[in-house]
């Protein structure tokens, strides 16, 4: 059932004003507060009231036209910080920008850490910031129900923990279970991934063997385990290379037509990388690619736009699955069994 107002604690509603009034970089009407904090103007008046009793702070009262106005007159012994408003506003921007719905209550921790930090910032901050970014999904996974499970991550990367977990690659795939040590959590595009290392029973040959990086969603069960391994190395964000997991390094040759020239000029794919505008609008990327996989579905979300030029047997790999496309659109619809 979602939070109403009106059930809100007498102390809860307080502390919800003070916090609007201490962040604020100027004053806020009775309209505005009666909006942001979801209640009646009758409802604001009594809490300013109350506020003005306390010992909390002096509420400063003003005129805005025919309405009246407030602010808190901020105390003078703030401590002081590194934080200005412009590295606020970029923090904001980036955690607002952050391509996964992360879970309900991290969420939570997030505006109310912010609305924290705001209250550090020389002058306030303008209280419709927190509302000026957005994002948009194309697919997105809801990650409330994994809470605990990140959690655990973040608690058995910080001290090098074993975790026992059960792990189903895809639906075709039965439930695996294994010893994982996760190094670190990643991002790409909207989902969530963990870096670290499969345990076997010879734990040495295990940590010699490149890292994998598993999807976050398909663990069925992450357990923390008591165990650890010594001497694990520690994974650091590396170079600059296209692809998430890190299979062998290779160089890829790709013409884009005009139409999607625009695009592929405008981003960075790889370190080293190479671009070339001909004179009829098209381009050739030549950049490095670590995950075969990832480099095909990015080829492929072009259509045919974009054509792979080197190295021989990536393009082959494309003209099959063209080839199993067309087989599959070939197959009467009727004939399926959806």
């Amino acid at each position: 059932m979602p939070f109403k107002w009106s059930d809100a604690k007498p102390a809860a509603k307080l502390l919800s004003l003070y916090s609007l009034l201490m962040i604020s970089s100027r004053e806020l009407t009775l309209t505005e507060i009666s909006q942001k904090l979801n209640c009646s103007k009758q409802s604001v008046l009594r809490l300013i009231k109350q506020l003005e009793a306390s010992r909390f702070g002096k509420v400063i009262v003003g005129k805005k036209g025919r309405e009246a106005c407030y602010r808190l007159d901020r105390p003078k012994n703030i401590p002081r910080v590194s934080l200005t408003l412009d590295g606020f506003k970029d923090l904001l921007m980036a955690l607002n920008f952050i391509g996964v719905d992360l879970p309900i209550g991290m969420k939570k921790n997030i505006d109310s850490t912010l609305l924290q930090a705001a209250i550090l910032v020389p002058n306030g901050v303008e209280p419709n910031l927190l509302e000026h970014h957005g994002r948009s999904f194309l697919g997105r996974i809801n990650y409330t129900p994994f809470a605990e499970m990140l959690a655990n991550w973040h608690k058995a990367i910080g001290e090098g923990r074993i975790c026992a977990v059960a792990y189903r690659a895809s639906l075709k795939e039965a439930t695996e279970k294994f010893d994982f040590v996760p190094n670190r959590l990643k991002a790409l595009h909207e989902a969530l991934y963990v870096e670290g290392w499969k345990i076997t029973k010879d734990e040495l040959a295990a940590i010699q063997e490149k890292p994998q990086v598993l999807e976050v969603h398909r663990f069925q069960k992450v357990t923390l385990t008591g165990r650890s391994i010594p001497g694990l190395p520690v994974l650091r964000p590396g170079n600059f290379y296209f692809g998430l997991a890190d299979e062998g390094l290779f160089k890829v040759k790709v013409k884009f037509s005009p139409e999607a020239a625009t695009y592929a000029a405008e981003r960075e794919w790889s370190q080293g990388e190479n671009k070339i505008i001909h004179n009829d609008g098209s381009l050739t990327l030549t950049f490095y690619v670590r995950n075969k996989r990832d480099v095909l579905s990015w080829i492929f979300s072009f259509s045919d736009r974009a054509t792979i030029l080197k190295p021989k047997w990536l393009r082959q790999e494309v003209i099959n699955k063209i080839q199993n496309m067309q087989n599959n659109y070939n197959t009467p619809a009727g004939t399926s069994d959806i």
